[in-house]
Parts: C-alpha cells; structure tokens; sequence
C-alpha cells in the first residue's frame, strides 16, 4: 500500500530546505534511462553517511593538530597552565612539541583510511532513447 506524505511536505521541495536525490534528478531531466531502484539509492545512503563520518574524523585530526600547533587558543586553561608565583608555567602542548618534532609526526601514516574515490567515466546517453 502507497503511503502519500502530507501536502504541506512539497514545500519543504519547493523552498529548497529537501531536495531529492541525485539519481530521481537525473531521471526526471532524462540524463538517466531507468529510474533509480530502492537499493542503489539505499546504497547512496550509506555511500553519505560513510563520506561524513571520514570528513567528521579529518576534522578531528585537523582539529587536534591546529590545537598541538597553538594555532588554536585553549578554550579553558588547566590548572596546571595557571601560573603560580616563582613557578614557570609548562603547558601540556608545548611539553608534546618538544617530545615529538614536526618531521617525527609528518613520518606517521595518518590513522583515518584514505578517502573514498574510485574512476569515473560519464557515459554518453541520448535523449529520448
């Protein structure tokens, strides 16, 4: 049984806040022969949602290495970074700088797994057919 969605939800299309899938776009303007099947836009999906988490922990790392940089500003000093009368104050970043040079951290493969891609040839389909 067809499940219709509620009137007001072509809006959402209209005002640009949804918009449909690539492969129904790409059918609908005749760029594809067939429609897009249940599995390969579920398989988009997960294709999405794989590509976000990668860019989530680039992020992370980019994040952690502006940070070991002091390119950052700490959002909150520790209380070891307050300083004290007499006592020189070591903050645990500069500690990890001058542990681990530049070149030492340049040597190690990054942890995440490369990006996703793969070889694309676009396929010449004519209208109509």
């Amino acid at each position: 049984m067809i499940e219709y969605q509620p009137e007001s939800r072509k809006w959402d299309y209209v005002s640009g806040r949804a918009r449909l899938p690539v492969q129904w776009s790409m059918w609908l303007t005749h760029t594809r022969a067939d429609p897009p099947s249940i599995e390969e836009l579920r398989a988009d999906i997960q294709r999405q949602q794989r590509v976000h988490a990668s860019a989530l922990e680039l992020e992370k790392q980019y994040q952690a290495e502006r940070a070991a940089q002091r390119l950052i500003p700490d959002s909150k000093p520790t209380p070891e970074m307050i300083e004290q009368p007499n006592q020189q104050v070591v903050s645990p970043i500069s500690a990890l700088e001058e542990n681990v040079t530049k070149k030492e951290r340049m040597k190690v493969p990054p942890s995440a797994p490369p990006p996703e891609t793969q070889a694309w040839s676009p396929k010449t389909i004519r209208r109509g057919s």
